[in-house]
């Protein structure tokens, strides 16, 4: 038999990669990136960005997309077999989500996966429950409307009655709402080729020529936002460190540090290196920027990516941010502290992160925070900057922290007036600290801190 025969459909390996998430425990993002160069790999291009769509739509969707299918299944959702409720996911998040799919090419590609390796009955079972939802779909939609926050927006109770209380209703329900919007990818020319306005031009012309579109980012102009990337390593200039991906809320991180050629820096958890690529760019020499972060992997990201933008004279080193290196104490004039945390502003492109979220998490990730902060102020000399940032809105671990910090800490909160960023962020700016929010500016959610060591 011809091998392309046996060769599974996009939305095969949708079903599968969601049978494997739900028994592994495993991110979906980490699964479908194995799956690329796996059972994925013969897919085409347009198959590709397809099955990527179905199985992060079906993963941000799972709590709307259950509570759909048990109002129309005999069986609910939890007592299917596990393949064939995976399979029946995928199938109503086509229906009810993707209008450019046809619902009877859902319906038919579903019963299809099913027929083979299971008895008639259970085939006509999909059958019956997807046609259903494609019949009742407009009703459907409506009646999800009406359900509860959780159910929505596909997020976890506890999220929901943490962001109702610290933001109101209204806002909570906004800010859920926007991590299931699709963005365009943020991309920060490197520096030096932003410089050279003849080379720029040639390099945006070409990546112009090769995406959807390209705009300049409406919170931070000197990003840019590119629809329809594709393939990120074939865009022009990426072999050639032309640019890096990086949202603006962390480039946003570094702006805010002001930093000085001649500065000393050090991120004390620095992977996948986004931050210190972009602080090392802006130093008259990159060995003056030092990167660490805990793991082997982690550190040789960092190097991956540092030498993809020609700057592989960073230093980067594996080291345990909550350990102290008491011969570096007062060396450096900026420290970066983008902390491990739970992750609340970047749910749009890791869904996991809605559902896992906990009291017991939180609380855990805010002690961590807490022990790395004492360890890193050390490091920075009589009027230095500490620059603490993190990817989440929950005010345990921004505004807390800060007010804890400076108050156990020789560290005052500063304003960004020498800050290289548009006014309307700086006017954004409370005592030193700035709060975006998911759906805000394209950015991500995102808490920055800017606090100076007290001089002696």
């Amino acid at each position: 038999m011809d091998s392309s025969e046996t060769r599974k459909s996009a939305r095969e390996i949708a079903a599968d990669l969601m049978l494997m998430r739900e028994q592994s425990g495993a991110d979906i993002t980490d699964l479908l990136k194995a799956s690329f160069t796996r059972e994925a790999a013969a897919l085409s291009t347009q198959d590709r960005a397809f099955l990527k769509q179905l199985v992060i739509g079906t993963t941000e969707r799972l709590y709307s997309l259950d509570a759909a299918i048990d109002r129309i299944a005999s069986v609910r959702v939890k007592a299917m077999m596990p393949t064939i409720r995976a399979v029946i996911r995928v199938g109503a998040y086509q229906i009810l989500y993707l209008d450019a799919v046809r619902d009877a090419a859902a319906v038919d590609e579903a019963v299809k996966s099913v027929k083979q390796a299971f008895p008639r009955k259970v085939s006509g079972f999909v059958n019956a429950v997807l046609r259903h939802i494609s019949r009742d779909k407009e009703e459907l939609m409506t009646w999800l409307k009406g359900r509860d926050l959780s159910i929505r927006c596909s997020v976890s109770p506890y999220l929901c009655e943490l962001l109702s209380k610290e933001r109101g209703e209204e806002q909570a329900a906004a800010i859920l709402a926007a991590g299931l919007v699709p963005r365009a990818l943020s991309i920060r020319p490197d520096p030096r080729l932003a410089a050279d306005k003849e080379r720029y031009d040639r390099w945006l012309d070409a990546l112009r020529g090769a995406v959807g579109s390209v705009r300049s980012h409406p919170l931070l102009p000197r990003l840019l936002l590119v629809d329809d990337p594709g393939d990120i390593r074939k865009l022009p200039g990426f072999t050639e460190g032309a640019f890096a991906v990086q949202d603006a809320a962390s480039a946003l991180a570094v702006d805010a540090a002001g930093i000085g050629r001649d500065d000393l820096v050090l991120d004390v958890c620095a992977a996948p290196g986004g931050k210190a690529i972009y602080a090392a760019s802006l130093l008259k020499d990159p060995s003056r920027m030092t990167a660490r972060d805990l793991t082997e992997e982690k550190c040789a990201l960092i190097k991956e990516n540092a030498e993809r933008m020609r700057l592989s004279g960073m230093r980067i080193r594996q080291q345990d941010a909550t350990e102290p290196t008491p011969e570096e104490n007062e060396r450096y004039d900026v420290v970066f502290c983008d902390l491990p945390c739970t992750g609340f502003g970047v749910m749009g492109r890791k869904p996991e992160i809605k559902y896992r979220a906990d009291a017991e998490s939180t609380a855990s990730l805010v002690s961590l925070q807490r022990k790395i902060l004492a360890v890193a102020a050390d490091y920075v000399k009589p009027g230095g900057k500490l620059i603490y940032s993190t990817c989440t809105i929950s005010r345990a671990e921004n505004e807390d922290n800060v007010r804890w910090f400076v108050e156990n800490r020789p560290f005052v909160t500063e304003s960004w007036t020498d800050a290289d960023v548009p006014g309307v962020i700086r006017g954004s700016v409370v005592n030193g600290c700035l709060q975006l929010l998911p759906g805000e500016g394209e950015t991500d959610g995102f808490f920055i801190a800017r606090l100076r060591k007290k001089a002696l």
